[in-house]
């Protein structure tokens, strides 16, 4: 078993099930069972963090994490979670900008809190939060070494987190709030409650 923190902390490792003895990979990638004690050489990831992905048939761990500013880093791991290094792609999304229907800008999201889903063929497919009208999306076809430069997705999304999933018969599943929200008004600096004026749907296909 695996269990990664959401928010900027430690991965959590078990063989015995959920009430086996459980330890935490640490900065040298070994196994810290003393983790409860000290905690200064435990491995964190940044940022908030999404749910793992195991691919190549659960050869590698895919962890999204990202930095608000700059965008979403893939974190992986080759050794069931012990020892972590960052693609070699950082997946953006552009700056909102006012212009149009928007007299001010909207919080500003540069492709964060992706969702991964591995395709048929093997590629990797990740879609992200962005303060576009689009939630972004990337591939990759190394198994999260380094992806396509983000570009707009089919789905309509903006500054909500989306998540894809595969289901047991094989079809993939999306879940997403499929609405815009409202124009920013002059002076709107990207901050405070007008952030979330389309959070009232959810959808699913």
């Amino acid at each position: 078993f695996i269990r990664i923190q959401p928010v900027k902390d430690h991965i959590f490792l078990s063989k015995g099930g959920l009430d086996g003895e459980w330890v935490a990979a640490t900065k040298d990638g070994k196994p810290g069972a003393d983790w409860r004690k000290n905690r200064d050489n435990l491995f964190a990831l940044p940022g908030i963090v999404r749910s793992p992905l195991f691919v190549d048939g659960g050869k590698r761990i895919v962890v999204p994490t990202h930095n608000a500013g700059s965008g979403t880093t893939m974190w992986l791991s080759d050794d069931g979670g012990l020892s972590w290094r960052a693609s070699r792609t950082v997946i953006s999304a552009p700056a909102h900008k006012a212009g149009g229907i928007h007299r001010g800008v909207r919080w500003q999201n540069r492709g964060v809190e992706a969702t991964v889903v591995e395709l048929r063929n093997g590629t990797l497919w990740a879609v992200l939060r962005t303060s576009q009208d689009f939630h972004y999306e990337s591939f990759s076809r190394d198994n999260g070494e380094t992806w396509t430069p983000g570009a707009p997705s089919r789905f309509v999304g903006t500054l909500t987190m989306p998540t894809l999933g595969r289901l047991a018969d094989g079809r993939l599943l999306a879940l997403w709030t499929n609405q815009a929200p409202l124009p920013e008004v002059e002076g709107a600096d990207g901050k405070g409650e007008d952030a979330f004026t389309n959070r009232d749907t959810l959808h699913a296909a």
